[in-house]
């Protein structure tokens, strides 16, 4: 049941969001916005186990998803972008590593931006 409501909830804060916060603002804050929940959830001990075993299935079967559907952008937002068919720049602390090996590689401190997005 935990899923599900997860489910829920990162598909209405994605509707209501996509607009004034996903489409225009910094992945950057993007990301602080939507996955920072998910990180209180999964790593503060105060929230109930079902919760937490909920937000850990959830991360799951998104990052699944994100492999399936090379959607390279956050896990947390995978099935609404799987829905909806509109993919926006959320980043998430694994966009860390993939900036800095993209810095190490290339000598340039961000990638470019990728046609069609």
């Amino acid at each position: 049941m935990s899923f599900l409501a997860i489910v829920i909830v990162y598909e209405v804060a994605y509707l209501a969001l996509e607009k004034p916060l996903l489409a225009r603002m910094n992945p950057w804050l993007n990301a602080l916005v939507m996955v920072a929940p998910a990180l209180v959830i999964v790593l503060v001990p105060g929230f109930p186990l079902e919760l937490r075993y909920g937000m850990v299935l959830y991360l799951g079967v998104t990052c699944i998803l994100n492999a399936v559907m090379g959607y390279g952008s956050c896990e947390v937002l995978a099935i609404p972008t799987l829905i909806h068919k509109r993919q926006y720049d959320v980043y998430c602390p694994t966009n860390v590593i993939k900036l800095a090996e993209h810095a190490v590689r290339t000598g340039q401190p961000t990638p470019p931006k990728q046609p069609g997005r």
